[in-house]
């Protein structure tokens, strides 16, 4: 398997276009807003083909692979279908113009970059989430997620502002 990688991580790739839409933008969870990302948002355009997502990176100044265990590949997409991934803004290099520089491999090998994303909404949700998990288990599990934040900011001695609706 590493010999694979490293040939992999060695091949020259041809870009295309069309198949599939990437665009980057910066962005933070409410959670933690601290931690700003880069959110890699994959649509499939094509009407009537489902694609296999396999791999994606950032290829700048250093290659850094996105290996975002909550978005695990490879990942299938229906014809229209977007989904997305993350990696935190600090682990991607200070290149002129980071938003250009994200990659997508399909399974068929071919490879597609990416453009920013101007218009994005000023809050919203990751599409792609994990199917199968009904709003219980996804409240349950930010609901969690908010205790733990709270927890971190009261141990640091910060002001935390809790709205119960």
């Amino acid at each position: 398997m590493t010999l694979w990688l490293d040939s992999l991580a060695n091949q020259s790739h041809t870009y295309d276009t069309g198949i599939i839409g990437i665009r980057v933008h910066q962005a933070y969870f409410l959670i933690k807003p601290e931690e700003h990302c880069f959110f890699v948002n994959v649509v499939n355009s094509s009407p009537t083909t489902d694609i296999e997502i396999t791999h994606v990176w950032y290829e700048g100044s250093t290659r850094v692979d996105i290996l975002e265990p909550r978005r695990p590949l490879p990942q299938r997409l229906r014809p229209n279908e977007s989904w997305e991934t993350w990696i935190r803004s600090a682990e991607v290099p200070d290149d002129p113009d980071p938003f250009t520089n994200f990659r997508v491999r399909i399974s068929n090998g071919k490879v597609f970059n990416s453009e920013q994303n101007r218009n994005v909404p000023s809050r919203g949700f990751v599409p792609g989430g994990k199917l199968g998990q009904n709003n219980a288990q996804v409240a349950w599990l930010n609901q969690q997620r908010i205790e733990e934040s709270i927890a971190e900011h009261k141990r640091k001695g910060t002001p935390v502002n809790v709205i119960d609706s």
